[in-house]
């Protein structure tokens, strides 16, 4: 982004809004972050970012779609590398496409696409400011993106519009991008070589807690037909709760029931139970069902693949793994939307609950959909539930001690060659990453800090936020009890 047009777009509120910088703030020497990768990590790094910036100074941009999110802010003077102590920082971040953009791009040096904040437009009275994505450059491919070679497009539009990213952010670690984990539309066609993975330094960081969710119209239909449980007394979230009879309840599924969701081997929320066919529990949606994965290459998508259906982890002719449905296997009554973002499957539920089209098709009928998202993600005002699995709600508590399995532990990598003020924020980042006071302090929701012996870091932790359970950075490992 240009450093002048910012300053210039900025000068128009900075009278009427109190936590904005001045436009004097944007100077040669403001450092510029670029992080590409997972969606479901959006949150996690919002907050983390806001305990590094000096009370006030901090600003968010975010287009319409929650694929880009922009920040920036002064740092504190105290606590962070000398190198970025009082400085103005403009943190680009990226998260369509998902994680495998936090993993190949940066292993091969390739040039990512982040959003321009040119063309934004500022209410004037808060920290939080809407951007629409402007016309798309003639120098970007045709999906959008940038070319990978620099050489391929103009220095303006690489000033504007393409970047390499300092650093990316995966829900699973880099050498599981491989195979159905990455999408030949992004231009991923294989994994990174032994050469480029060796180039990164991948640090784990902590454990992310994902859950299995339906469209209310599907939670209302669950419970109703005895797919369900008690709801916790604590962790749950209140809008995911059906009071019947004076109990509060969340709905239920079996992992085999979700394997079957998920492979297409159920295409029709009728087909798990005959009850739902009866009368009593008919579905008034006709159990029309609307599949609202991720696209390859997210690192959601890859650890629901791992969770449900062993894939890669136990593929070959032996192996045992299951592919997941994909939009190819839709017709008049079933439908499958691979999403490029955790805040696009949210929308994608909402729409099938609601017969509405703001983000897919559902040609103005009602459908019961199903997704995947991170427990973290934000469900005020939307139409749809996280399902308790084979009895156990996804709550922090349960994943903590292993009672809840469907956690894996989020990597950030960047190359080990990185220096200088940008090397210092991305090293902070990792390392801070892993801290249970650092999750503390920020405010983090749905993620647990690791095991860690090197930082005197044990079950429970000083604020119960750290796990009993991992998978030793292994995607493919059982989580085991360490403590």
């Amino acid at each position: 982004m240009k450093i002048k047009a910012l300053s210039l777009a900025i000068a128009s509120v900075v009278a009427s809004q109190a936590h904005a910088l001045a436009p004097s703030a944007f100077d040669s020497n403001t450092v510029e972050i670029y992080q590409s990768g997972a969606s479901a990590q959006q949150n996690t790094m919002e907050a983390l970012l806001t305990d590094f910036c000096q009370s006030g100074t901090l600003d968010t941009y975010a287009d319409g779609a929650d694929d880009f999110r922009n920040y920036f802010c002064t740092f504190k003077t105290a606590g962070v590398p000398a190198s970025l102590q009082g400085k103005n920082v403009v943190f680009y971040t990226r998260a369509t496409g998902g994680s495998a953009w936090g993993v190949i791009p940066v292993g091969k040096n390739w040039n990512v696409r982040f959003m321009d904040l040119d063309a934004c437009s500022y209410n004037g009275s808060s920290s939080q400011q809407t951007c629409a994505i402007t016309t798309q450059s003639t120098a970007l491919l045709p999906n959008g993106e940038c070319p990978t070679d620099s050489a391929d497009y103009s220095s303006a539009d690489q000033d504007t519009r393409c970047r390499v990213s300092d650093f990316g952010v995966s829900d699973v670690e880099p050498d599981l991008f491989v195979g159905n984990n990455l999408n030949p539309a992004d231009g991923f066609i294989s994994g990174l070589t032994s050469a480029e993975a060796a180039s990164l330094t991948v640090s784990a960081n902590y454990g992310v807690v994902f859950g299995f969710s339906v469209s209310n119209n599907v939670r209302d239909s669950l419970i109703d037909a005895g797919f369900r449980i008690e709801a916790p007394t604590s962790g749950v979230v209140a809008a995911n709760v059906v009071n019947v009879g004076g109990t509060d309840y969340v709905a239920n599924l079996s992992k085999t029931a979700i394997r079957s969701v998920m492979s297409g081997a159920i295409t029709n929320w009728g087909q798990l139970d005959p009850s739902f066919a009866n009368g009593a529990n008919d579905i008034a949606f006709g159990g029309f069902m609307m599949s609202c994965r991720r696209a390859p290459g997210s690192g959601t998508q890859a650890s629901a693949q791992i969770q449900f259906l062993d894939d890669p982890c136990h593929s070959g002719p032996k192996g045992g793994s299951v592919g997941m449905v994909t939009e190819g296997d839709s017709n008049s009554d079933y439908l499958v939307y691979e999403n490029s973002g955790s805040g696009r499957v949210e929308k994608c539920q909402n729409d099938a609950n609601n017969a509405t089209s703001t983000e897919v098709d559902t040609f103005g009928f009602n459908w019961g959909a199903w997704g995947i998202n991170a427990i973290n993600r934000s469900q005020s005002g939307d139409s749809w539930s996280f399902v308790a699995i084979d009895g156990t709600y996804p709550t922090l508590e349960a994943a903590q001690v292993g009672d809840y399995d469907h956690m894996f532990e989020q990597t950030t990598q960047f190359k080990t060659s990185l220096s200088g003020a940008k090397g210092d924020f991305v090293r902070l980042f990792a390392s801070e990453f892993k801290k249970e006071a650092r999750i503390v302090s920020s405010g983090a929701t749905g993620v647990l800090a690791l095991p860690d012996a090197s930082l005197g870091q044990f079950f429970p932790g000083n604020n119960n936020l750290v796990s009993r359970v991992t998978r030793g950075g292994n995607s493919c490992n059982s989580l085991q009890i360490v403590q």
